[in-house]
């Protein structure tokens, strides 16, 4: 492992050689007008971990190192010509599996000169602390990330989008992402999509096991209604005020797998699953979910507004909390066989012969206290 630690004037970083290569570059690279190209390090072939921690006068990728030229001329004190650490033409990392990039202020990640095999072995990639970019996966890095399976994004104040689905065609589309497993969003307050739902084919999200979004003040969608999560397990989402609904009917249809379902904080939100006019005789079953927590949800009224028949066999556990315009679970025909009380505090608990009639009196007692 090669680690460089608080290198205010840092010159060079050698070619590297081996097996089994880990690099470890943090805490405030600075790159002096002495930095030649050919100074930078140049071999990713042996790198297995890539950790690019607080480096923002650097960029980590890029298509040509600034000729002496232009550093001169276009390089000033306040607005300095940022140095490469990896050349494209020269770097395809084939055995990288972790790359971590937190805290580079505004310098760019991506650039559309990567070769078309860069990153084939990539599992988990983090992308932490940037103040600029719009997207963290653009298509032209989505095409490369056949075997991602791990994707952590915190802290990008600008970013709107996650995943560009623009420029892919739809053969090609549908492919990428097939092996993704875990997904972690957090502190985005600009993220308004996962992907825009205008794109003409999805993405292939059914390997997916968590999804974890906290913090996104300005999602007004979580997925669009042709995704489906068969493998889900995990689903939490919390403090994101624009969502007025959770999820479409066809989404929660194909939750046929989920254990856990959290929601809190969520202030617009009016109901879990969208109201899009299903008839009676729709049957949506959450076969699998044990575990629900509904929490500072202060405009909720319902889990569902519509005519859905709603099945939860296997429901054990219930959290519902500072709901105050919750008046009843679901208006249609709703199983709950193993709930037998639903928790609303800490050590206190309540139950009314079913989940209805236990939210309606819950409401009652809330508002007869006024």
């Amino acid at each position: 492992m090669l680690i460089l630690h608080d290198c205010s004037s840092l010159e060079a970083v050698f070619d590297v050689e081996g097996t089994n290569v880990n690099v470890n570059v943090k805490e405030g690279v600075t790159v002096t007008q002495s930095f030649y190209p050919g100074h930078i390090l140049h071999s990713g072939h042996c790198c297995k971990q890539l950790i690019v921690r607080a480096c923002d006068k650097v960029d980590v990728f890029a298509s040509e190192t600034p000729t002496f030229q232009r550093r001169h001329h276009e390089g000033s004190f306040d607005m300095p010509i940022l140095q490469p650490l990896f050349l494209l033409q020269q770097v395809a990392f084939p055995y990288l599996e972790e790359l971590i990039l937190d805290d580079n202020g505004n310098t760019e990640i991506w650039q559309e000169q990567f070769p078309m095999d860069s990153f084939p072995r990539l599992i988990y990639l983090k992308v932490c602390g940037y103040i600029d970019i719009l997207v963290v996966i653009p298509s032209f890095v989505l095409q490369r990330l056949h075997n991602l399976e791990k994707l952590n994004v915190r802290r990008c104040s600008s970013v709107k989008e996650i995943f560009q689905l623009e420029g892919l065609d739809e053969e090609n589309q549908a492919q990428r992402l097939g092996r993704l497993r875990e997904i972690w969003l957090r502190d985005l307050l600009a993220l308004t999509h996962l992907w825009k739902e205008n794109s003409k084919s999805g993405l292939d999200l059914q390997s997916l096991e968590s999804l974890e979004v906290w913090n996104c003040d300005s999602l007004i969608s979580l997925v669009p209604c042709s995704v489906s999560f068969q493998n889900l397990d995990t689903l939490d989402v919390w403090s994101c005020s624009s969502l007025r609904s959770l999820i479409s009917p066809s989404v929660a249809k194909s939750l046929v797998k989920l254990r856990k379902l959290k929601i809190g904080g969520s202030h617009m939100m009016e109901e879990v699953v969208a109201n899009e006019g299903g008839e009676a005789v729709d049957e949506i079953a959450f076969y699998k979910l044990q575990h629900m927590v509904l929490l500072c949800l202060p405009n909720l009224t319902s889990f569902n507004s519509g005519g859905y028949i709603f099945s939860f066999p296997s429901l054990e556990h219930m959290v519902v909390e500072e709901c105050p315009k919750m008046k009843i679970f679901s208006p249609s025909l709703m199983t709950t066989p193993k709930l037998e009380r639903v928790e609303v505090a800490d050590d206190e608990w309540h139950w009314h012969n079913d989940l209805n009639t236990t939210i309606h009196n819950l409401f009652k007692k809330t508002h007869d206290m006024y």
